[in-house]
């Protein structure tokens, strides 16, 4: 959970609320690690995945959308730009 925390940049307490709430929806579980008593294992459940992956590709229409009528010179721009901000968060 620490180091999903630290990934995110987040505290561990605003992870654990949240991932309180994913497992209540039925979206992710949590396990304890087999060799580390202190570490819990988060992953997505079936429904999560479904949904992750349609949000996926909803991040990728959109994607398509904005740059359809964009020339290449400004696809170049804009994936640099986004590029830079994936770095900051």
């Amino acid at each position: 959970m620490k180091e999903l925390a630290d990934r995110l940049g987040i505290t561990t307490g605003t992870l654990t609320v949240q991932v309180e709430k994913l497992v209540k929806f039925g979206l992710i579980t949590r396990s304890p690690h087999e060799d580390d008593r202190r570490s819990i294992l988060v992953g997505l459940t079936t429904e999560g995945i479904e949904l992750h992956t349609h949000h996926n590709r909803m991040h990728i229409q959109l994607t398509e959308d904005i740059t359809r009528n964009l020339d290449e010179s400004s696809i170049e721009v804009l994936t640099e730009c986004f590029a830079k901000m994936n770095r900051e968060f």
